[in-house]
C-alpha cells in the first residue's frame, strides 16, 4: 500500500506578517517568506492528489480546495516581493487580492457605503458637538467629503439584537461567575496591562479547570516580547499575549476574556472530545468563530467594539468599493490615524492614549490590510478581516432567531461551543453530527 504523503501546514498568517522594520515605512517588506513557501517545496502537486482523493461536494474537499487557494495566495505574495518590471507587480498584486477575495470574501456595496456614510457622519458631529480640534475635524472631513452616500442597509438594521446580547450575557456570566470574580475585572477602574491581564487568565484556567471542565488544565499563557496582539491557540492549548499591547479598560479585558477564552478556548476544548477536525476547525469556519467573539463581547460587556464595522469599512475602501477608487496604504495611513486621534480625543480621561499609541495603532490596523503586497502604489487588499462584521451580522442573527423560536440560552450556547464550526452552513452541520455519531 503506497505510503500517504504528510504534507507540512501553511501558516499564512505568519508568511505575509510584514518585517517590523517595513512598518512604518513607504513599502513593507516580509522576512517569512522564504522560508514559509521552502517548506512548501514539492508538495504542490501531493496537495492536488489529496484534493482529488475527496468526495465531491464534501466538506473533505473544500477543506484540502482552501488549502490549495491559500498556498497559491501566498506564493502570490512571494511574486509580488520578487518581481522586477511594475507590470509584474501589478499583475501578482491583482491576483493576491483575486485568491484574498477567493478565499475571505469581500464587502457588500450597499452595507459598506451606509456604513461608511452613517459612521462618518457621526463622528464628526460627535467631534463637533464635543469641542474636538477644529483642524483635526475639518481635515478627517475633507478626506472623507466623498463617503456621504445615503443608502439604507435595513436588512441589516431592522433586527435589534441589543435584547438577545443582554440575555446571553448575563447567562455567560451567571454560568462563569466564579471565573469571573477571579479576574477581578469587574472591581477595577484603572486601566489593566498585559501582564496584569495575563496572571488575571492564569488565575481564570485554574478556575475553569477546577470547576467547569478539567481539560483547561493544561493550558497556559505565553508572554511575548515586542508583540502587541492576543492570540488564542486551541490547538496548542495557549494564550500569547504580547507584552507591548496597550492597556486595557476593565471592561474590554472582560469583553477580550470572552471572546478569546469563552469563544475560540471553549470551542476548541469542546471540539477536540470529537474530532481533530473541530479542533482545528472545519473549512469557512472563521467567519462564525470571530462573529460569534464579537457578539460574546458585547454580550458581557454591552458595547459593542468600534474597531469591526472600522475593520469592514476600511477594507471596502482600499478595495474601491465605496467610492470607486482603491485607497493606497499611505493614504489609508492618514485616513485611519486621523479618525483614531478624533475617537482618541472624545474617550474618558483615564482611558487616552498618547498620540504616539494611537498611530502605532493605527499603523497596525492599516497593515493588516495590505499585507501580503507592498503597501505602496500597487494596491493589493488582503480581505480576511472582514469576517469580524460579516460573522458578528451572522451569529447574532442566528442566536437571536434561535431563542425567538423557542430554544433557550443555554441550549443556543451549548450547541455553538460544541467545537470550531458556522452553524449556518448546512455541510458543517450535517458534518458534525456525523463525528458526533462516530465518536
Amino acid at each position: 500500500m503506497k505510503e500517504s504523503v504528510k504534507i507540512p501546514q501553511l501558516h499564512e498568517l505568519a508568511a505575509i506578517e510584514p518585517a517590523a522594520s517595513s512598518i512604518a515605512e513607504d513599502q513593507l517588506t516580509y522576512g517569512n517568506l522564504d522560508s514559509a513557501l521552502a517548506a512548501q517545496r514539492g508538495f504542490e502537486y501531493p496537495r492536488y492528489d489529496k484534493l482529488y482523493a475527496t468526495a465531491e461536494g464534501s466538506v473533505q474537499e473544500e477543506d484540502k480546495a482552501r488549502a490549495l487557494a491559500r498556498l497559491y495566495m501566498v506564493m502570490s505574495a512571494q511574486r509580488i516581493s520578487d518581481a522586477s518590471s511594475d507590470a509584474s507587480k501589478e499583475l501578482w498584486t491583482n491576483r493576491f487580492t483575486q485568491g484574498a477575495v477567493e478565499l475571505y470574501g469581500q464587502p457588500e456595496v450597499e452595507v459598506a457605503k451606509s456604513i461608511s456614510s452613517k459612521r462618518t457622519h457621526d463622528l464628526i458631529t460627535r467631534a463637533e458637538d464635543s469641542g474636538v480640534d477644529s483642524q483635526l475635524v475639518e481635515h478627517f472631513r475633507n478626506m472623507t467629503d466623498g463617503l456621504d452616500f445615503d443608502i439604507s442597509i435595513d436588512r441589516n438594521e431592522r433586527v435589534d439584537y441589543r435584547e438577545t446580547a443582554r440575555k446571553v450575557g448575563e447567562y455567560i456570566t451567571d454560568r462563569y461567575a466564579d471565573v469571573f470574580e477571579t479576574l477581578g475585572f469587574d472591581d477595577r477602574t484603572d486601566p489593566i496591562d498585559a501582564e496584569e491581564f495575563s496572571r488575571a487568565v492564569e488565575r481564570g484556567f485554574q478556575v475553569l479547570a477546577s470547576s467547569h471542565d478539567e481539560d483547561w488544565k493544561d493550558w497556559t499563557v505565553e508572554r511575548e516580547p515586542d508583540l502587541k496582539r492576543l492570540v488564542t491557540y486551541a490547538k496548542l492549548q495557549k494564550l500569547v499575549v504580547g507584552a507591548d499591547r496597550r492597556p486595557l479598560a476593565p471592561s474590554k479585558a472582560k469583553g477580550l476574556f470572552a471572546h478569546e477564552i469563552l469563544v475560540h478556548g471553549l470551542r476548541g476544548v469542546n471540539g477536540k472530545k470529537v474530532s481533530d477536525s473541530l479542533l482545528r476547525g472545519l473549512p469557512g469556519y472563521t467567519e462564525a468563530d470571530e462573529g460569534l467573539g464579537v457578539f460574546m463581547d458585547y454580550a458581557v460587556t454591552g458595547s459593542m467594539p468600534e474597531v469591526i464595522a472600522d475593520k469592514y469599512t476600511d477594507i471596502a475602501l482600499a478595495l474601491g468599493v465605496v467610492d470607486g477608487r482603491m485607497w493606497p496604504r499611505k493614504d489609508m495611513i492618514e485616513l485611519v490615524s486621523t479618525r483614531m486621534l478624533i475617537q482618541n480625543e472624545l474617550k474618558d480621561i483615564d482611558e487616552k492614549e498618547t498620540e504616539g499609541d494611537v498611530m502605532s495603532r493605527a499603523l497596525s490596523h492599516v497593515n493588516r490590510i495590505y499585507r501580503g503586497t507592498l503597501g505602496n502604489e500597487f494596491v493589493g487588499v488582503f480581505t480576511k478581516d472582514i469576517a469580524y462584521f460579516k460573522g458578528f451580522i451572522s451569529m447574532a442573527d442566528y442566536i437571536h432567531t434561535e431563542i425567538q423560536n423557542g430554544k433557550s440560552v443555554a441550549e443556543v450556547i451549548d450547541y455553538l461551543m460544541q467545537g470550531k464550526f458556522d452553524p449556518t452552513k448546512e455541510s458543517h452541520v450535517a458534518e458534525l453530527e456525523r463525528l458526533k455519531h462516530e465518536k
